[in-house]
């Protein structure tokens, strides 16, 4: 069975490469081509790669975080997909978005919404049996596939406590003497363990003697979204009894936040009482960039972030009136593997510290 996976604004394609590896290994005829649209989008070649193997696959599997179109070269790709051979399923956030390009999937309403969770609830074993569907019905094997893998969507994570520890607990092990700094990830690098970084983070904030919360969630790309708005995460684990816990957040994830969690679309522009940074935090919040790709500083280039890094890095986070930093981490192995920029996270922690302290005073 022959797979190619696209990733638009979502997780790294390559992950899916190295599940079919380990599959093949196992005994699986199981090949994956793995493209991310910030790369085929600057590069011809690799786009006219894309456009190749697509047209040779059984299975084509589009992730996007909302809209494929967000695809530069979707228009022209959205005519090999109609040509190919195979079955197209492509997953957004947006089920109303899935649904338009329904009809690209030649399988059953079954199969495409029993795909559609395995995708959603994301992780090594859903992965795993994306792969292992589309080898039953391509190549006929004979595996049993397994119930979607049910993880945590949001919670507590702390490299030296249990993986599972509930917020009440993690809250007992705080000093409440100390300022308390909130971080908010997304849940991608909690599922597949890509947190070097935030370990290097909530490390050094500890050791400039403060509290950290640090907290993954998933991100609520649309209102009609089953997932819990920020706005929701941000009240669970960073107020108790009608009281704030934190004295400053520390916010890395992309995009705007705060028009996510809107009850209508009013623009640019958000009504004050929905600015929950603001009617339910109402501490600094700082933007924890992270770099796509290998960090060269100055002396190397003066180019800094891509295009993409920053809309989606800097300027969402801008208009939600986010304190802009520096890129605190970057990727550059296949999987994406975040690393830290050690120099640069003192830097950030720093600025938390100062901030925290000035708002306690």
């Amino acid at each position: 069975m022959k797979a190619v996976c696209l990733s638009i604004q979502s997780a790294d394609a390559a992950i899916y490469v190295k599940e079919a590896n380990e599959l093949r290994e196992e005994g699986y005829d199981i090949t994956v081509k793995g493209y991310n649209r910030e790369e085929v989008e600057e590069d011809p070649i690799l786009y006219h790669d894309l456009k190749k193997d697509t047209l040779d696959a059984d299975f084509v599997f589009i992730r996007c975080m909302s809209d494929p179109t967000r695809f530069k070269r979707f228009e022209d790709y959205e005519n090999t997909l109609r040509r190919c051979r195979g079955d197209v399923f492509i997953f957004s956030g947006n089920l109303d978005v899935m649904l338009l390009y329904r009809d690209l999937f030649k399988g059953s309403d079954e199969d495409f919404f029993l795909l559609a969770k395995y995708t959603d609830l994301r992780g090594r074993d859903n992965d795993r049996s994306i792969l292992l569907w589309a080898a039953r019905k391509y190549d006929g094997i004979d595996v049993q596939l397994q119930e979607p893998v049910v993880l945590r969507s949001d919670g507590i994570y702390h490299p030296g406590m249990d993986r599972e520890i509930s917020l009440e607990d993690y809250l007992s092990t705080l000093r409440p003497d100390r300022p308390t700094v909130g971080l908010l990830f997304t849940s991608n690098l909690w599922v597949y363990n890509n947190l070097k970084h935030i370990d290097c983070m909530i490390e050094h904030v500890e050791s400039m003697g403060m509290n950290i919360i640090p907290v993954f969630y998933s991100v609520s790309t649309t209102r009609n979204s089953d997932k819990k708005r920020s706005a929701e995460v941000v009240e669970q684990y960073f107020t108790k009894d009608g009281r704030v816990m934190i004295d400053v957040l520390l916010m890395n994830s992309p995009f705007s936040q705060l028009i996510g969690s809107r009850d209508d679309d009013y623009g640019m522009e958000t009504p004050a009482e929905q600015n929950f940074f603001r009617s339910i935090l109402d501490v600094p919040v700082i933007q924890m960039m992270i770099q796509t790709g290998e960090f060269l500083d100055y002396e190397a280039t003066a180019e800094g972030l891509n295009k993409s890094d920053i809309r989606s890095m800097v300027s969402w986070p801008e208009i939600d009136g986010q304190i802009i930093s520096v890129p605190a981490a970057y990727s550059r192995t296949v999987p994406k593997r975040m690393e830290p920029i050690e120099d640069r996270v003192d830097h950030i922690c720093r600025l938390a510290y100062n901030w925290a302290m000035l708002g306690r005073k």
